[in-house]
């Protein structure tokens, strides 16, 4: 296996890898090489450890150092073992792992559909995904243009994110008018994972500013905002809007902001926000038994709600 580096800053980083024997006779020389973005392999013999039988009483594995890299973007990595005891692998099986290394994300980026380069995403879609696959080893900026950007915000746990480690993503123009973010949700037989905006368990220290949030469902049922679908905390919005078309309705799922009692949230912070229509502005359900800690409703507006 593959062991790390897993979530890391762009530059030099040490190569962990496993070596897991798995077969009936004891091992005490072996071969590895691994290969990166396809180059020459590198061949390193190990003839001074001793692995076990698969089920035998001594170890069976043992973790190496395969050398330092300098990681500055994807990077593929391949590695495998062969020559066990200086025979040849008669059963090849598992003998190969592959992965791709990629930098987490760090300082001040871009999200702007006309823009290009290493620091600009064309898309919110492509930004939160490579925070939900690649995390953080820094504080991270996105300053957006002024667009409609279409599509879902789906926040998992990030890695690294953290009270230093924040996520903030601000309109660059400060107009919220102009920095809009829409989804139409759908019928996909489970309302809580609808929402432009989704946090979904552990989705943590992201903050908002100025940007608009909208979401144009004709769907009673489907037509949420922003919902909290699992465990969160440090989560803002500052400056930011909320719509959608639903004001004749009762359906709490046609809320600006959706949380049910199954959620339990902290330090989650609305302060100079304006709630357009929807049935509820928010729909905030508690749990006698989890409280929720520190939510703060500043200095919002709240326009055109059925309730």
């Amino acid at each position: 296996s593959i062991d790390s580096p897993t979530v890391f800053c762009a530059g030099p980083q040490d190569i962990y890898v496993t070596v897991i024997n798995g077969g009936t006779n004891q091992v005490d020389t072996f071969t590895v090489t691994h290969i990166i973005n396809g180059g020459t392999p590198v061949v390193t013999v190990y003839d001074s450890i001793l692995l076990d039988t698969l089920n035998g009483t001594g170890s069976n594995t043992v973790q190496l150092n395969l050398g330092t890299v300098n990681i500055t973007s994807a990077t593929t990595f391949e590695v495998y073992t062969s020559f066990p005891n200086n025979q040849p692998d008669t059963i090849n099986l598992g003998d190969t792992a592959t992965t791709t290394f990629v930098p987490a994300l760090n300082g001040t980026f871009t999200i702007d559909s006309l823009g290009a380069g290493p620091t600009n995403y064309q898309s919110f879609d492509a930004a939160v995904s490579d925070l939900n696959t690649y995390g953080v080893c820094g504080p991270v900026v996105f300053n957006v243009a002024n667009d409609t950007y279409v599509g879902q915000l789906a926040f998992d746990n990030i890695n690294g994110a953290s009270t230093t480690n924040t996520i903030t993503f601000q309109s660059a123009s400060g107009d919220t008018a102009l920095c809009v973010v829409e989804w139409t949700a759908f019928n996909n037989g489970n309302q809580t994972y609808d929402g432009t905006v989704r946090f979904n368990a552990g989705a943590s220290n992201i903050h908002f500013k100025n940007i608009k949030f909208y979401n144009p469902s004709t769907s009673s049922t489907y037509a949420t905002v922003v919902t909290f679908n699992g465990n969160a905390e440090d989560v803002s919005f500052d400056g930011c809007r909320f719509t959608n078309n639903q004001s004749t309705t009762n359906s709490t799922f046609a809320s600006l902001v959706y949380k049910t009692s199954s959620v339990n949230l902290e330090d989650i912070t609305f302060e100079g926000c304006t709630f357009y229509k929807g049935s509820h502005g928010m729909y905030w359900y508690g749990n006698s038994g989890n409280y929720d800690k520190r939510t703060h409703v500043i200095d919002c507006e709240f326009l055109d709600q059925y309730y």
